[in-house]
């Protein structure tokens, strides 16, 4: 072949490469398009469940957690056949392996799992459909109706056996590490190890990824040395297979499996490999099997980490050693997203990455020996001490690099117009085009495209942009309790921050809450009152260093002037002499919040009782007081709550409801009539998510987050 066909060759293959992936790209922009627009990415895929009934199921995984088993399996009979359901078992006389690849009956009724109820935070529901999952059920233990027939079913069980008796095998803190280091799973982790590995950026190490099937790849490519026979190409292709499905098929080893298998058949038939076509390839791939995939962050990062070595790497100096050269492309590209994603940003990450992946790199194989040998009824004690040694060793250089947290620190979230920008654009300037284009000297084309990735990604920011985010008085979804977050400019108030005995409420949902949408402290916080649903939510965001003084025990008379658009007002009780810790709902504070022309009226746990002895002390033109554009319904809507009275006098156009699932049937439906009949506008935490208030000239605009794609409207006031 000639040189300048050769040439043409290879600009043509290049060329084929950046086509397949910018058609990736745009195909992953269209299906979040299309699931923005409400439809469903898959064919069958409804938000229709029957009712409470009896379901015959196929389990496909089965999942041991630190109090309960769980199952996923796949609906077998009836309307519902081929969706599959996550079962949380309440009680079950079996060990959890022993349901795997059964046949099974239970009985329950199946849900929709709770999509996000705040702006930007976890969404339950696109989590579990990228994984395949549709609904959930609680159910007491399923009868085994039918055992494993078949021999991938028998496989997977004897598989599930041994991974389950070989984590019971272990200590109580190895236990967790082992299993998400072999496994991927990392229920059993204790949450503080979690904690340091993830503040050092190296909890990617206790999750099967792509770094466990690089590592065992290079070693069986070490023992099959260069040889390109089929059998040394089955040789380094099955143990990847197997280890993907020990590692349940995820998206990140599925993508890690199927890149080095096509690497090693480009080896096999002589034929060049291309990472960024690879990954593009193995993305349609999964994408294909479920379009939701491209929901999960397992997906998310592990096609992140595969662009990174492809467009990072080449720029890092060759007198690097490559092993630190991919670890190093990976956590700079990474870094962006987990500052989006997770709100968290740590520039030791690159160094501390190192040491724990070179341990982590002898520590796999050695674990793998020790279960292969478990497996095999053979307890290999050395390599079992060696195993055990190494794997405290790890968590403790990882804890000693922690450093108290020093190297990073909890941040907000840019805007996802920021995050678009800086990943098309990197990409770019670091890719081949480009430096053909700098080369020659083709200005005015860098210019065009960059002005092309800025225009796509400030518009991908509006359009899949949560209004709720930026309303003025949004009404959190903090489950069963109350918190309004009020924004005036830079400052941000809470009053009453939800809370559960058994949750940390401030942590886990304040805390991503206020990170997510921009605000990293809360300038003042106020509590209607002492219950833990409306005052523990505040204590923990306040030990979590997000939140100053709580102002409580606060008695009519009090105002705050926040600004010149926003005061707030303390109406009641007079006094809580009797009552210094305001335990009974009557004594609730009550605060009128005046946004510039618009009133807010905040009741806390406030009672028909309480609410008698208010109106009864704003009695006469005083009454004109307790008027209001929207009334945070008292006591979540319970029947013993805002009375039919106490509505005529404050004249709502807009109820809240702050409310999450309970056993007190609240909200009763005696207070939904009565704002029917008198044609209020009601909204739900536990139905519409978070809901948000903007106020323009006389117009009051609402949003609600899990109602937001059917738009926002704008209601005229009366």
């Amino acid at each position: 072949m000639e040189i300048s066909d050769m040439g043409s060759a290879n600009s043509e293959r290049k060329d084929m490469r950046r086509k397949l992936f910018f058609v990736t790209v745009i195909l992953i922009a269209l299906l979040y398009i299309i699931d923005g627009a409400g439809l469903p990415l898959r064919k069958g895929i409804n938000d229709q469940w029957p009712g409470e009934q009896d379901y015959i199921a196929s389990v496909i995984r089965t999942e041991t957690g630190k109090e309960k088993i769980r199952l996923v399996a796949e609906i077998s009979d009836g309307d519902c056949r081929g969706r599959r359901v996550l079962i949380t078992c309440r009680n079950s006389e079996y060990e959890s392996w022993k349901y795997q690849g059964c046949i099974i009956r239970f009985r329950g009724e199946i849900s929709l799992a709770p999509a996000h109820g705040n702006p930007g935070c976890f969404d339950y529901r696109k989590y579990l459909l990228s994984k395949g999952i549709e609904g959930i059920v609680t159910a007491d233990s399923p009868d085994i109706i039918e055992e494993p027939q078949n021999i991938w079913a028998k496989a997977g069980r004897f598989l599930e056996e041994k991974k389950y008796c070989f984590a019971e095998s272990l200590s109580g803190e190895l236990r967790g590490i082992m299993s998400g280091i072999l496994f991927g799973d990392t229920s059993l982790i204790d949450e503080d190890v979690y904690e340091d590995f993830r503040v050092n950026g190296t909890a990617h190490v206790l999750a099967v990824s792509g770094l466990h099937v690089a590592i065992l790849y290079g070693i069986i490519r070490k023992i099959s040395g260069k040889r390109q026979s089929a059998y040394s190409f089955l040789f380094s292709v099955m143990p990847v297979i197997t280890y993907q499905a020990m590692a349940m098929w995820s998206p990140s080893a599925v993508r890690a499996g199927g890149m080095l298998i096509l690497k090693t058949l480009s080896l096999y038939t002589d034929r060049r490999y291309d990472t960024l076509s690879a990954m593009s390839f193995m993305a349609i791939v999964l994408i294909a099997v479920n379009p939701y995939v491209i929901f999960g962050s397992g997906f998310q990062m592990s096609f992140l980490a595969a662009a990174s070595i492809a467009f990072i790497m080449p720029h890092i100096p060759c007198k690097i050693p490559e092993g630190i050269a991919v670890t190093l492309s990976v956590s700079l590209g990474l870094m962006p997203y987990q500052w989006y994603s997770f709100n968290y940003i740590s520039v030791t990450a690159p160094a501390v990455n190192v040491p724990v992946i070179f341990l982590s790199s002898i520590l796999l194989p050695l674990s793998m020996l020790v279960f292969i040998f478990f497996s095999a009824g053979i307890r290999f004690m050395p390599a079992e001490y060696a195993a055990e040694a190494l794997l405290n060793f790890t968590v403790k250089i990882n804890d000693i690099l922690t450093m108290n947290g020093i190297g990073g620190k909890d941040v907000a979230s840019p805007p996802l117009w920021c995050i678009l920008l800086f990943y098309t654009g990197a990409f770019f300037l670091m890719s081949e085009q480009f430096t053909i284009m700098r080369l020659r000297k083709h200005k005015k084309r860098i210019i065009a495209v960059l002005s092309v990735l800025l225009i796509a990604s400030i518009a991908a920011g509006v359009i899949f942009r949560d209004e709720t985010a930026g309303d003025a008085v949004v009404f959190v979804d903090v489950g069963q309790g109350d918190c309004i977050h009020i924004r005036d400019g830079s400052t941000d108030i809470f009053i009453d921050g939800g809370g559960r005995a058994d949750y940390n409420v401030g942590k886990k949902v304040l805390k991503p809450y206020l990170l997510k949408n921009g605000t990293s402290y809360v300038d003042m916080a106020m509590a209607t009152h002492s219950h833990t649903d409306h005052l523990k939510g505040l204590k923990e965001l306040k030990a979590e260093g997000m939140c100053g003084e709580i102002r409580k025990s606060l008695t009519s008379g009090k105002m705050f002037e926040v600004s010149e658009n926003l005061k707030i007002e303390v109406l009641w009780p007079v006094n809580i002499d009797d009552d210094p810790q305001q335990n009974r709902n009557e004594n609730s504070s009550v605060f009128m919040v005046y946004y510039d022309r618009f009133r807010i009226l905040v009741t806390g746990d406030l009672d028909q009782e309480g609410e008698k002895r208010m109106m009864k002390y704003y009695k006469g033109k005083e009454k004109e007081k307790l008027k209001a554009d929207i009334l945070k319904v008292g006591h979540h809507g319970s029947r013993y709550s805002s009375s039919e009275e106490f509505l005529n006098i404050v004249e709502p156009e807009y109820c809240v409801v702050q409310v999450g699932k309970n056993i007190y049937g609240h909200p009763h439906s005696k207070i939904i009539e009565i704002c029917s009949k008198k044609g209020i506008m009601i909204f739900r935490n536990d139905l519409d998510g978070a809901v948000g208030f903007s106020f323009k000239e006389d117009e009051i605009i609402f949003h609600t987050t899990r109602k937001a794609a059917k738009g926002s409207y704008g209601l005229q006031r009366g």
